[in-house]
């Protein structure tokens, strides 16, 4: 007979660089505003994360529910045994500190095993990094000042395993998850649906925004640049006004040439564009 373990449907396995995605993208919406109201999460945080990611991780498939929902509480969980660890209460945290270069936990080994005999949970943790601390503490940290998460770990845990066995079984049985890419676009959109464009075209809207203010200042960047190519060739007494013009313009449309240029001291610019115009270069 096969064992439950194998019947079971295999988690999904998340890459560091998805999970990277994933913590960048939570800390987005978190710090948006837009999806939180009174520190409980709206229903259109999970479907913001998702619109988030379906730019930074292109086909991916990783839908709001299960895989974001699941994958939420796993880091919050991993987060929360650590931050228990460095602020736990009565004192049972002493002797604990977090090494911010390389990722994890810093206790001496006595501290540690005195610690993990009632703190089952922390045991994996020895030596082991965790490079979302500090942006799970932005994410998680109000909840957890709150009270919003008075589950243990182990908690939290049980939770997501019974979420993952629900959606196993709704699979199995031909009940769909809450997945609408594959339905037609009704023409007479419904609350919910004209909800759900609402939050995509605000997902939108704020990337577009965002995108906007790099090219402005890329562009400006570029004038910036431009102005002291100009600057210096003004200086330059042994160049023609007809030598300048055609210099600025050459040196300019090259972003290559306008690096080298401008990493070059005042003597070296003016050999190398007399260089430039003897054909030496």
């Amino acid at each position: 007979m096969a064992s439950s373990s194998k019947s079971k449907k295999e988690r999904r396995k998340w890459t560091i660089f998805e999970d990277e995605n994933l913590v960048e993208a939570l800390l987005d919406v978190h710090n948006n505003g837009k999806y939180t109201s009174e520190n409980e999460l709206k229903p259109s945080y999970l479907q913001a994360v998702e619109e988030l990611l379906k730019v930074s991780l292109l086909n991916s498939g990783i839908k709001a529910r299960p895989h974001i929902e699941s994958r939420r509480k796993s880091l919050k969980k991993d987060w929360a045994t650590i931050h228990d660890m460095l602020n736990g209460i009565n004192h049972s945290s002493s002797g604990f500190g977090f090494d911010f270069e390389r990722k994890m936990v810093t206790v001496k080994d006595d501290v540690w095993e005195a610690y993990v005999k009632s703190h089952s949970e922390a045991a994996a943790w020895k030596n082991k990094t965790f490079p979302y601390y500090e942006d799970c503490c932005t994410i998680f940290g109000k909840d957890r000042a709150t009270g919003k998460d008075t589950f243990s770990t182990v908690d939290m845990q049980e939770e997501i395993e019974i979420e993952e066995n629900q959606n196993y079984h709704n699979e199995s049985h031909g009940i769909p998850s809450e997945n609408f890419d594959d339905c037609p676009q009704p023409i007479d959109l419904t609350h919910d649906e004209r909800h759900q464009q609402n939050v995509q075209q605000e997902i939108l809207g704020d990337k577009l925004e965002k995108s906007a203010q790099e090219f402005n200042k890329a562009l400006n960047l570029e004038s910036e640049k431009r102005g002291k190519i100009i600057n210096a060739l003004h200086n330059m007494p042994r160049l023609t006004a007809v030598n300048k013009i055609s210099l600025a313009a050459k040196i300019g449309s090259s972003l290559e040439m306008t690096d080298v240029f401008m990493s070059l001291n005042d003597y070296m610019k003016e050999e190398w564009v007399v260089m430039m115009l003897n054909g030496e270069l």
